[in-house]
């Protein structure tokens, strides 16, 4: 008998917030990913997407001369979609540097002239030698 009122008292609360779940999300993502991806396509900021194809974790840096800021992580065999902070973001040239962890073995894109709105994709080869860089 207890264990019915149970039943009955969970399937009662799912029957009420379902709906509720369904109405707030209104069929929008609310990944992490998504939220990057509207907020670049909302302003002009600097984006960067990274194509991991290799099994190491990435740390990603952008490069500005001799200094490196560390803007996130790149998990193996994923894409990542991360907003290159606004202190960090000049109009000119940079470097995406990536060190991979474990091993400390380091891979980077070419200087890349860049502008605010401006996407840098960084594709990670599984090898790590055959990466490249671009603008979109």
């Amino acid at each position: 008998m207890a264990l019915t009122r149970v039943w009955r008292s969970s399937a009662l609360l799912l029957a009420l917030a379902l709906p509720a779940c369904l109405r707030n999300n209104d069929g929008v993502d609310t990944s992490p990913e998504a939220a990057v991806r509207r907020e670049m396509e909302r302003s002009e900021v600097l984006g960067l997407e990274v194509v991991n194809r290799s099994t190491y974790s990435i740390d990603l840096y952008v490069q500005q001369g001799v200094s490196q800021f560390r803007i996130g992580e790149a998990r193996p065999l994923t894409t990542t979609r991360q907003v290159v902070p606004d202190d960090l973001v000049v109009t000119g040239a940079v470097t995406i540097l990536g060190i991979a962890s474990p091993g400390g073995l380091r891979v980077s894109s070419s200087r890349l002239n860049v502008q605010r709105g401006q996407t840098i994709v960084f594709e990670i080869s599984a090898n790590l030698r055959d990466s490249r860089a671009y603008l979109r």
